[in-house]
């Protein structure tokens, strides 16, 4: 503002590109908060639920809108006489004001999303462009929005001008398109957003879109007029802001961490400025070439063609629903399966004949784990639905629960603790086992039954197995005995049970099977809990049939008091909440298996 009061008015080249140097400016710091604002909003909200406060939260930004242009038509009069002043006066207030309403959000909301640092490179974002395939057609998508639109809207600058010489009536024109546009998406975002991106789907939008800006650029080329304008800024803000932007963000949500905060600013910023420089050079060269006008929005129709053809190819990338209380809505689960291809699941949601009848579409179903009593498999393969659990991958981390297991309860540690943490001594009176030169008898010898063998035979232990789908011939390298089952009852100190649960093994460890128990073994169970009837179990242990028991797994879970109030500190037992096979590193491995197999499984 100083700068422009220095200058008179025979200086129009300086006043011209401080006006470019200020637009650029604004540009380039609007959009980057813009940009900061959405890497919040969609780490915060990324779940299902929190996708319908979507059109609710661009609807501050269309408030905004509304508040701005009003301030504008009623500054107008003052641009003759004092330019930019009043203004720019204005906006410094709006920005002092939104800089109090950042404080009290981040003090509201100090949660890991806003302090905990991201990590990695600062070229993170560019790498991910160039080579992350999901994140490359979006930020396509973005630059040719971008340019697209800068197209349509310096194609309407001619149309604008002929409606008035009048520098302040043009402002007003502007701002009363504006006043339109703003409340009809704000309209929109309030009360169809959410219920069209759901009916339609993200895809759709992303590929109409391209269609409005072929319709606007017909309209442009053939029937210029200030009608048409006003027109065409309805359709397209409308939509952008109603419906693509959201749209958009969805897609943004489901992209890896790194990209979640990284590469969308970087295209919210870069990516989105370039198309403005990209629809510019594209006027200018039409300019330059002597092409009408009116000529140039209807040569950027093969163009909005491929923006089209990026939004479908886009739609490729798999749409995702994340929302982790699923399980406990039947309403909202049973909704969304009807029209999805896969679902991926852990222990908690029950895929049962009736909710899989609700499926039209569904074809493949992953499973976060290796059980599967809680989907209906002879449904499943009876309608051509795929199950793939994710076998072997969270074997390491029941194998070590096992082993841990064994050689806490063969040490008495669980009574020796609570004696010594009650303030008694008991060196003397507690005998303590080693597991080498002890049998451990497997149960089950597939995976992880492999995997504990392993271990076990580190420490010296020697291992027998029953599992009747097991030849010899294929444990050969293991250096274990094949055995019934009543021979591995009868000779195991240690006795680990690694069966799926059907008809056949339930309540396979019951009162008969302890009664063949010879030798007061250990029972560790991390695999599921109405294989041991616990009823039997506890009786068991206190006859002394077995020395200690381990459940990882339980007939009801969470644990039912009819049970743990059975349980005193004096007792040589672990009890933990189906966790066995969860830890850090297998988490890792079991999810990016599933959504691999997920991935390769759609796309053939």
């Amino acid at each position: 503002i100083l700068y422009s009061r220095s200058l008179g008015e025979g200086d129009v080249t300086q006043q011209m590109w401080l006006g470019r140097v200020f637009y650029v400016w604004c540009n380039i710091y609007s959009f980057f908060v813009v940009s900061i604002f959405w890497v919040l909003v969609i780490n915060i909200f990324r779940d299902y639920q929190s996708r319908k406060l979507y059109g609710f939260i661009m609807a501050g930004g269309s408030l905004g809108a509304i508040v701005g242009s009003e301030i504008s038509v009623r500054l107008s009069e003052s641009y003759t006489n004092y330019g930019l002043e009043l203004f720019a006066l204005a906006s410094s207030l709006l920005l002092f004001l939104a800089i109090i309403v950042a404080t009290y959000l981040v003090n509201l909301n100090n949660s890991e999303v806003l302090i905990k640092k991201v990590g990695g490179n600062w070229s993170d974002a560019i790498s991910n462009i160039i080579s992350v395939k999901e994140v490359k057609s979006v930020a396509l998508y973005s630059w040719l929005f971008t340019a697209l639109m800068t197209v349509q809207w310096i194609s309407a600058i001619p149309i604008i001008e002929s409606y008035s010489d009048l520098s302040p009536d043009r402002i007003v024109l502007f701002n009363r398109i504006e006043q339109l546009v703003s409340p009809l998406t704000l309209i929109t975002q309030l009360t169809l957003t959410y219920l069209v991106i759901s009916y339609l789907g993200t895809s759709m939008i992303l590929i109409v879109y391209g269609l409005l800006f072929i319709v606007v650029f017909l309209l442009y080329g053939l029937m210029p007029s200030v009608g048409v304008v006003v027109f065409s800024q309805a359709l397209l803000r409308v939509f952008e802001y109603g419906f693509n932007k959201p749209s958009r963000e969805i897609i943004y949500s489901q992209l890896k961490k790194k990209d979640r905060y990284k590469s969308t600013v970087f295209i919210d910023t870069f990516i989105t400025r370039f198309g403005d420089l990209t629809g510019s050079l594209f006027v200018g060269l039409g300019k330059v070439a002597a092409i009408s006008i009116t000529v140039v929005p209807l040569l950027a129709i093969p163009f909005a063609g491929i923006f089209s053809l990026t939004g479908y190819k886009i739609s490729k990338i798999f749409e995702v629903t994340y929302d982790s209380s699923l399980h406990e809505n039947h309403e909202n689960l049973s909704s969304l399966i009807m029209e999805t291809d896969a679902v991926i699941v852990r222990n908690k949601t029950q895929l049962t004949e009736e909710l899989l009848l609700k499926a039209n579409k569904l074809s493949f179903v992953g499973r976060l784990g290796v059980g599967l009593d809680n989907i209906d498999t002879d449904f499943c393969s009876a309608n051509g639905i795929f199950v793939q659990p994710a076998t072997g991958m969270n074997a390491d981390s029941v194998a070590e629960y096992v082993i841990t297991c064994a050689l806490s309860l063969l040490k008495n540690i669980p009574i020796a603790h609570a004696g010594t943490a009650s303030g008694q001594w008991p060196r003397t009176s507690i005998e303590s086992r080693e597991l080498g030169g002890k049998t451990l008898g497997l149960l089950g010898f597939g995976t992880i039954g492999r995997k504990v063998c392993r271990l076990a035979q580190v420490f010296g232990a020697e291992v027998i197995a029953y599992d009747p789908f097991v030849q010899k011939s294929d444990v050969s390298e293991f250096n274990i005995s094949l055995v019934e089952q009543e021979k591995l009852f009868s000779l195991s100190d240690v006795i680990s049970i690694h069966l799926p649960l059907t008809n056949d093994t339930r309540d396979l460890i019951n009162e008969n099977s302890f009664n063949l128990m010879k030798r007061n073994p250990i029972i560790i169970n991390s695999s599921r809990g109405s294989i041991v009837n616990e009823i039997d179990l506890i009786k068991a242990y206190s006859q002394n049939v077995i020395s200690g028991f381990a459940l990882d797994v339980y007939s009801s879970e969470p644990v039912q008091e009819d049970f743990y109030k059975q349980i005193s500190n004096s007792m040589n037992c672990i009890l933990t909440p189906h966790n066995s096979g969860v830890t850090s590193e297998s988490n890792v491995r079991v999810s990016q298996f599933i959504a691999e197999k997920t991935i390769d499984f759609l796309e053939s």
